[in-house]
Protein backbone atom coordinates (compact mmCIF):
# COMPACT_ATOMS: atom_id res chain seq x y z
CA UNK A 1 0.00 0.00 0.00
CA UNK A 2 0.63 3.37 -0.48
CA UNK A 3 0.90 4.37 3.84
CA UNK A 4 2.62 2.34 6.32
CA UNK A 5 0.01 0.20 9.05
CA UNK A 6 0.21 -1.63 11.85
CA UNK A 7 -2.10 -4.39 13.20
CA UNK A 8 -1.75 -4.46 17.04
CA UNK A 9 -2.01 -8.09 18.97
CA UNK A 10 -5.98 -9.30 18.96
CA UNK A 11 -6.90 -6.58 16.30
CA UNK A 12 -9.16 -7.77 13.13
CA UNK A 13 -7.99 -4.06 10.75
CA UNK A 14 -4.70 -2.66 10.42
CA UNK A 15 -4.28 0.96 11.54
CA UNK A 16 -2.88 3.43 8.60
CA UNK A 17 -0.07 6.09 10.52
CA UNK A 18 -1.74 8.58 8.11
CA UNK A 19 -5.09 7.84 9.49
CA UNK A 20 -3.63 8.77 13.38
CA UNK A 21 -3.36 12.22 14.73
CA UNK A 22 -1.09 14.95 14.91
CA UNK A 23 2.63 14.02 16.22
CA UNK A 24 1.77 10.18 15.54
CA UNK A 25 1.68 9.75 12.01
CA UNK A 26 4.31 8.36 9.59
CA UNK A 27 6.59 11.24 9.09
CA UNK A 28 6.44 12.24 12.76
CA UNK A 29 7.64 8.93 14.05
CA UNK A 30 10.56 8.96 11.38
CA UNK A 31 11.87 11.91 12.55
CA UNK A 32 11.73 11.16 16.07
CA UNK A 33 13.31 8.13 15.70
CA UNK A 34 16.34 10.22 14.01
CA UNK A 35 16.56 12.49 16.90
CA UNK A 36 15.04 15.48 14.93
CA UNK A 37 12.26 15.80 17.38
CA UNK A 38 11.17 15.25 20.66
CA UNK A 39 7.84 14.12 21.73
CA UNK A 40 6.49 14.50 25.21
CA UNK A 41 3.81 11.80 26.07
CA UNK A 42 0.56 13.61 27.95
CA UNK A 43 -1.58 11.52 30.08
CA UNK A 44 -4.89 10.89 29.40
CA UNK A 45 -7.68 10.78 31.97
CA UNK A 46 -11.16 9.41 31.41
CA UNK A 47 -13.76 12.02 30.80
CA UNK A 48 -16.93 9.32 31.30
CA UNK A 49 -16.53 8.07 35.03
CA UNK A 50 -15.64 11.98 35.90
CA UNK A 51 -17.73 12.35 38.66
CA UNK A 52 -17.61 15.62 41.11
CA UNK A 53 -15.42 15.49 44.01
CA UNK A 54 -17.29 14.64 47.17
CA UNK A 55 -16.56 15.02 50.89
CA UNK A 56 -14.54 12.19 53.37
CA UNK A 57 -16.65 9.96 54.80
CA UNK A 58 -16.01 9.19 58.97
CA UNK A 59 -14.99 5.88 59.11
CA UNK A 60 -14.70 5.80 63.22
CA UNK A 61 -18.65 6.72 63.20
CA UNK A 62 -19.33 3.93 60.52
CA UNK A 63 -17.22 0.98 62.17
CA UNK A 64 -19.94 1.57 64.99
CA UNK A 65 -22.82 2.21 63.02
CA UNK A 66 -22.70 -0.26 59.83
CA UNK A 67 -21.38 -3.87 58.55
CA UNK A 68 -17.75 -4.76 57.64
CA UNK A 69 -18.64 -4.61 54.40
CA UNK A 70 -19.90 -0.63 54.37
CA UNK A 71 -16.76 -0.24 56.17
CA UNK A 72 -14.62 -1.39 53.57
CA UNK A 73 -16.57 0.45 50.78
CA UNK A 74 -16.50 3.80 52.93
CA UNK A 75 -12.41 3.20 52.95
CA UNK A 76 -12.77 2.59 48.83
CA UNK A 77 -14.51 5.48 48.68
CA UNK A 78 -12.36 8.16 50.54
CA UNK A 79 -8.83 6.87 48.96
CA UNK A 80 -10.92 7.75 45.56
CA UNK A 81 -11.90 11.08 46.67
CA UNK A 82 -8.14 11.65 48.01
CA UNK A 83 -6.80 10.51 44.45
CA UNK A 84 -9.45 12.85 42.80
CA UNK A 85 -8.22 15.76 45.11
CA UNK A 86 -4.55 15.19 44.60
CA UNK A 87 -4.86 14.88 40.73
CA UNK A 88 -6.91 18.09 40.97
CA UNK A 89 -3.74 19.17 42.62
CA UNK A 90 -1.12 18.33 40.26
CA UNK A 91 -3.10 19.44 37.10
CA UNK A 92 -2.89 23.12 38.35
CA UNK A 93 0.08 23.03 39.20
CA UNK A 94 -0.59 23.39 43.25
CA UNK A 95 1.67 22.89 45.65
CA UNK A 96 1.41 25.24 48.97
CA UNK A 97 -1.52 25.74 51.11
CA UNK A 98 -1.62 29.19 50.26
CA UNK A 99 -1.94 28.62 46.51
CA UNK A 100 -5.00 26.28 47.27
CA UNK A 101 -6.47 29.47 49.34
CA UNK A 102 -5.97 31.61 46.31
CA UNK A 103 -7.28 29.42 43.43
CA UNK A 104 -10.87 28.89 46.28
CA UNK A 105 -11.13 32.69 46.63
CA UNK A 106 -10.68 33.61 42.74
CA UNK A 107 -13.12 30.83 41.89
CA UNK A 108 -15.54 31.52 44.54
CA UNK A 109 -15.30 35.54 43.65
CA UNK A 110 -15.72 34.52 39.39
CA UNK A 111 -19.05 31.89 40.90
CA UNK A 112 -20.11 34.97 43.16
CA UNK A 113 -19.62 37.53 40.38
CA UNK A 114 -21.65 34.90 38.19
CA UNK A 115 -24.41 34.37 40.30
CA UNK A 116 -25.22 38.25 41.24
CA UNK A 117 -25.13 38.77 37.05
CA UNK A 118 -27.73 36.24 36.51
CA UNK A 119 -29.84 37.79 39.27
CA UNK A 120 -29.41 41.01 37.81
CA UNK A 121 -30.22 39.68 34.19
CA UNK A 122 -33.29 37.67 35.78
CA UNK A 123 -34.53 40.60 37.49
CA UNK A 124 -34.11 43.34 34.97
Amino acid sequence: GKHLAVKGKGRERFIRFSSLPEGYREADIHAYLMGEISHEFKPRRSVLNQKPMGLLLDIEKIQKEKSAGYVTWATVYNLKQLAKSRLYLVDHKIDSLSELHSVASEKSGKSDAMLSSIRNAEAG
